[in-house]
């Protein structure tokens, strides 16, 4: 038989329960050898029960004296050797230092009607169990020998046991998981239960530990750039592909529903197009409204953009007429530099002609299609695009 390498702590000798029952803890588990010790407390009697795993002894399950494994049994068997019940009680009058004498007991204390403190032994491989029997409010707060770090706090009617590793002292909780108080875990830690931290604390690094901060109302402040891996999606909870990125290229699936995209200010997309005004990344003077695509206008309908002095161009995508046209914020005259077809109007007026306009004091450029049939128009605008609004 191979020697013990490994203790440890569950709750219950049966029952199946993860981390809190011993029979749960999987017969293939890459940790579990032979002579193993598992500690078995029962936190309401305060007794622990001692068994030995045998990996090859395969003999009849009782549940009470030897114990299978309910996951991978194979032939290994948990068996009892001895029960450990010795119990220390004492009401306290001041901070209790607690001895090597006191490892691998039951240790009742009384506060005597004030919060106190309770020291650990020595850093010594072992364990203690405390229980508070207060008989009002009034906690016991537990710290390493030093009377420095605190372990765990037992409120009145609480127990806890402890661990040291000869090394560190540890709390371990009645669900058989670790309490985290001062020191440092080895090893990835796994869990199938929730994880919370305190409101306002942090989760991080060595070398940065408030990387990550959650507020109380759920908010996360990040300190350094949020990266992620090539490929790879942000959405949301039944659209989990709204915004794709790769190296070079940042992808938005479906048109906008309900407002603008703006980038630096700049309006990229409106309420009811994806690609109504688009910045053409490449040059951020350059605007196009309807980018690669067209916008359909059906007859005597309008579209609009805001604009300080830009020079824009439309372009009938139907019958592939287009012009040049200037506009500034004060005036109310557009200015037609270019007008090869004779397809385009200046004025609000129907001449059976796409009609471009303005008011005074006024940057809204409206785009209007007066050719009695649905018109396809690109809209490319060199010079800041302020806003937009799609067909109407």
């Amino acid at each position: 038989m191979a020697t013990r390498n490994t203790t440890w702590y569950r709750f219950g000798r049966t029952g199946g329960v993860a981390n809190v029952d011993m029979d749960a803890i999987d017969g293939n588990d890459a940790t579990l050898h032979d002579k193993d010790l598992c500690i078995v407390l029962d936190v309401d009697t305060l007794i622990a029960e001692e068994f030995v795993m045998d990996i090859d002894n395969a003999g009849a399950a009782d549940g009470v004296l030897i114990v299978t494994p309910t996951t991978n049994p194979g032939d290994k068997r948990w068996l009892f050797t001895r029960r450990r019940s010795r119990t220390i009680i004492e009401t306290l009058t001041g901070t209790k230092t607690m001895g090597l004498g006191d490892m691998d007991g039951y240790n009742v204390y009384d506060p005597g009607g004030s919060t106190r403190i309770v020291l650990l032994p020595a850093e010594e491989k072992g364990f203690v169990v405390i229980q508070n029997s207060a008989d009002a409010a009034e906690s016991l707060t537990v710290k390493d020998d030093s009377n420095t770090d605190t372990i765990g706090t037992l409120p009145q009617n609480g127990s806890g046991l402890f661990i040291c590793d000869g090394t560190t002292w540890r709390q371990f909780a009645n669900t058989g998981a670790m309490v985290a108080t001062t020191g440092t875990f080895s090893g990835d830690i796994v869990t199938t239960e929730d994880v919370k931290i305190g409101d306002g604390k942090f989760i991080g690094s060595t070398s940065d530990p408030d990387a990550i901060a959650i507020s109380a109302g759920g908010d996360i402040t990040l300190t350094q750039d949020l990266i992620f891996a090539v490929g790879k999606l942000i959405g949301v909870l039944g659209d989990l592909d709204l915004i794709t990125l790769t190296a070079d290229t940042v992808t938005v699936a479906g048109a906008v529903a309900a407002t603008s995209v703006s980038v630096g200010g700049n309006v990229i997309a409106t309420t009811a197009g994806a690609e109504f005004a688009v910045q053409n990344p490449t040059n951020t003077a350059v605007f196009h409204v309807g980018g690669s695509t067209t916008v359909n206008l059906a007859d005597n309908e309008t579209i609009t953009f805001e604009v300080g002095g830009n020079i824009f161009t439309v372009v009938n995508g139907t019958t592939g007429a287009g012009a040049v046209f200037f506009a500034d914020y004060a005036s109310a005259t557009i200015v037609k530099l270019a007008d090869p077809s004779a397809e385009f109007e200046i004025t609000d007026t129907d001449t059976a002609k796409i009609a471009v306009f303005k008011g005074a004091a006024d940057g809204t450029v409206s785009i209007k299609n007066y050719q009695n049939a649905v018109r396809a128009l690109r809209v490319n605008s060199l010079g800041k695009v302020n806003a937009a609004t799609a067909p109407a």
